[in-house]
């Protein structure tokens, strides 16, 4: 098949083309490199956006939009007469949604099937979330109650009564299928009584497909330099080397506030055992390069899923805390390799978690090695662009039936 990933949220989409391409698929990712981080990409679609008040800012960053949008126009033939055109998200380009309308609408007209990722907060989630409280708790409920007065606020200014909310309707009624990442994402779907353009429930076209690593098999069962004092005493262990990567924009999304404070209470009690690392907003080379000198990651304490930092870093055998509720476990089919620390999205709960791995380094090897374990069980690159070909080929079969009725 001829593919065309759109948009990129932590290298989920060439992490996917990289599994599709070894099937031997004919794939191009167009995106902005998700900003910062830079991750890989055919067709580049980085739009330049300087911060800034003053006209001098207006008038140069009006000048990168025509700069953007003459861009993007001469590549759009480049993306058409796909088989398949896959959406990261409803915000698949950088621009206002008002004006990705159109965008959308050439997508869906020059290529056979359109798919819908669910990879990031949109509106279905939000609502899921903010108004039917689907989950015990989220970054609007259940944790610090100023990050969530925050996010409330934001999002429901972006996504309700507004032109998001519209585009993100249309495609959703209008693609093929919609495929979703993880069960926070998925579970608004499954749940929602709107139906799409040929009457059907949207969650009769929703699949769940987890996150692709592209992990190496000759990673599992490698020891770590922490693995070599795991059966040591605490007093005498090598400090627990704890990394905390924050995107400043999606801070209090994920709750890093709250992840900073219990490491650098816990690295105040225990000075010797404890040595917490923290980047910002650098590019995933650097990201990477630290997080490799690490033994526990935090990330997302308010998901019931792990997201792609801490599945990278679970591919490279790190402990991580972050998402790992039961219901997720269920939704990957998963009950017997279980190893993320999971814990509710309170100061007590990630303490404590955080306090046993210092009091009990003896778990610290075995913890490692389930991590890795895990992703090569569940998130290999290959398995899951196997699972997305036969959600393509399903979409492909279903379009032909339908054109040998009319």
């Amino acid at each position: 098949m001829k593919i065309l990933l759109v948009g990129e949220f932590s290298n989920a989409h060439n992490n996917l083309a990289q599994g599709l391409r070894a099937l031997g698929h004919e794939v191009t990712v167009a995106s902005n490199g998700n900003h910062w981080l830079g991750y890989a990409r055919d067709i580049n679609l980085v739009r330049i956006i300087e911060p800034g008040k003053g006209i001098l800012f207006k008038v140069r960053n009006l000048c990168h939009l025509f700069s953007f949008l003459l861009r993007l126009l001469i590549a759009l033939p480049s993306m058409k007469d796909y088989d398949v055109v896959q959406l990261i998200h409803p915000d698949f380009f950088d621009l206002k949604s008002e004006r990705l309308f159109w965008f959308y609408r050439y997508l869906r007209r020059h290529n056979k099937i359109l798919v819908l990722g669910v990879y990031g907060t949109d509106y279905y989630y939000v609502d899921g979330m903010i108004n039917k409280r689907l989950l015990k708790y989220s970054p609007y409920s259940g944790g610090d109650e100023a990050e969530q007065r925050i996010n409330i606020r934001l999002r429901e200014k972006e996504w309700f009564g507004s032109a998001k909310e519209v585009l993100q309707k249309e495609i959703a009624s209008s693609c093929d299928a919609i495929v979703a990442c993880c069960y926070e994402y998925w579970l608004p779907y499954r749940e929602t009584t709107d139906r799409d353009g040929k009457g059907r429930l949207l969650k009769e076209k929703l699949y769940f497909v987890p996150l692709a690593i592209c992990s190496n098999s000759n990673l599992l069962g490698k020891p770590n330099q922490q693995d070599a004092g795991a059966n040591l005493d605490p007093k005498h262990a090598q400090p627990l080397r704890v990394f905390i990567g924050i995107n400043k924009i999606r801070a209090s999304f994920k709750g890093a506030s709250l992840m900073m404070r219990v490491a650098d209470d816990l690295a105040k009690k225990y000075p010797h055992c404890v040595v917490v690392n923290k980047v910002e907003n650098v590019p995933f080379a650097t990201y990477k390069k630290i997080m490799e000198d690490s033994d526990v990651v935090i990330d997302q304490i308010y998901s019931y899923s792990p997201g792609m930092n801490a599945l990278l870093a679970m591919s490279e055998g790190k402990i991580v805390v972050s998402g790992g509720e039961q219901e997720f476990y269920e939704l990957l089919g998963e009950d017997k390799c279980r190893p993320i620390i999971n814990t509710a999205p309170t100061y007590d709960s990630l303490y404590k978690s955080l306090e046993d791995l210092v009091l009990h380094p003896e778990l610290i090897g075995e913890l490692k090695r389930k991590s890795r374990e895990y992703v090569i069980r569940n998130h290999d690159y290959m398995n899951v662009a196997k699972q997305m070909v036969e959600i393509y080929e399903k979409c492909l079969a279903q379009q032909s039936s339908s054109l040998l009725e009319c």
